[in-house]
Formats: structure tokens, C-alpha cells, sequence
């Protein structure tokens, strides 16, 4: 099927075992936007609207917990300026997206990631203004509230991509661009 608008650079999340998925934010050519869309996954067909983020913008991250439909999105940018927000929203009803908190540095470019089951959400790296960063924030994702300084990866980089095992306890960064 096809998205309601045309986007680039937008974050999408999923509840798991519930078949929806969620694509949030993007970036159509020279406007950021603040559109939230869903899909059912195990059909095909057009995405739906689902409502709106706090702030228009791209460049941004997601994750969720499948165990309480909780979708979290952060970071991004939008006409020069960068983003340290947090945005929720329940993923297996529609509406739009509610203040969370803020991430502890302005980001876009960073990828986000869950333990699944659990109540952790993790954010690495990112593009605070021109250069790539080292740092993870975590959050616990069924309590709203600001970001938590996590640690450090072993390299800074923006653009990279992460994953996790659902159950456990590993998440994965890897790849991305070290430049500035």
C-alpha cells in the first residue's frame, strides 16, 4: 500500500504481537511534518492516519513496548533547529502524541531501541549540530519524564541503525557515519 503523505527520514514502531505498526514525523522535501500513520502488518493495504506529534519534524526515533502498546518518539530537527523531544502515544488506539520528556542533548540522526517486553528504551548517538556523538540516553517507557544518561558507545556516529532481541536483554548499534 501506500503512506498518506510522501516522507523521508521518519521513525516507525510496532506493538509486537498486536500487528500494528506505526511510522511517525518525516521530511517531504523541504517541510518537516508532524503526521503519525498506521498499518496493520499482516495485511496489505494503504496506511490510515493516526493523529500528530507534538512538533513537526524528521530525522527522529522510535521504539515501543509490545507488552503495554506504548510507542516512544525523540530527537529530531526541523528548519535548522534540533530536538531534545519526547513524544508518546498508545499504539492500538488512535489520536495524537503527548509530551514524555526530553532527551539530556538536542538529537537527530540516532536510532532507537527496546528490550521489548520490558521497560526500557534506549537512544544512541546522534547529530547534536554538525557532529556525531558517542552518547546513549535510556528511558523507562511506561513512565513519562526526561531522558537518562546511559553511557557511552565506542565510537560517535550519526546515521546508524540498532536492533534488539525482544526478550532479552541485548540491543545492537552498528555501522553509521563518524563524520562530522
Amino acid at each position: 500500500g501506500n503512506k498518506t503523505i510522501a516522507t523521508r527520514y521518519s521513525a516507525a514502531t510496532d506493538n509486537g504481537t498486536d500487528d500494528r505498526g506505526v511510522s511517525s514525523g518525516g521530511d517531504g522535501s523541504t517541510t518537516g511534518y508532524d503526521t503519525m500513520e498506521y498499518v496493520t502488518i499482516s495485511s496489505a493495504g494503504n496506511a490510515t492516519d493516526f493523529g500528530n506529534l507534538t512538533q513537526a519534524r524528521f530525522q527522529l526515533a522510535a521504539t515501543s513496548n509490545s507488552v503495554n502498546n506504548r510507542g516512544v518518539v525523540a530527537g529530531g530537527t526541523k528548519d535548522g533547529t534540533i530536538y531534545n523531544i519526547i513524544d508518546y502515544f498508545t499504539i492500538n488506539t488512535t489520536g495524537n502524541a503527548t509530551d514524555f520528556g526530553d532527551l539530556t542533548l538536542a538529537r537527530k540522526e540516532m536510532p532507537g531501541l527496546s528490550n521489548g517486553t520490558g521497560e526500557r528504551g534506549v537512544f544512541g548517538c546522534g547529530n547534536p549540530a554538525g557532529t556525531a556523538r558517542k552518547r546513549m540516553d535510556y528511558i523507562t517507557i511506561n513512565s513519562t519524564g526526561n531522558a537518562t544518561d546511559f553511557g557511552d558507545l565506542t565510537l560517535a556516529r550519526k546515521e546508524l541503525s540498532a536492533l534488539s532481541n525482544g526478550t532479552g536483554e541485548r540491543g545492537v548499534f552498528g555501522c553509521g557515519n563518524p563524520a562530522g
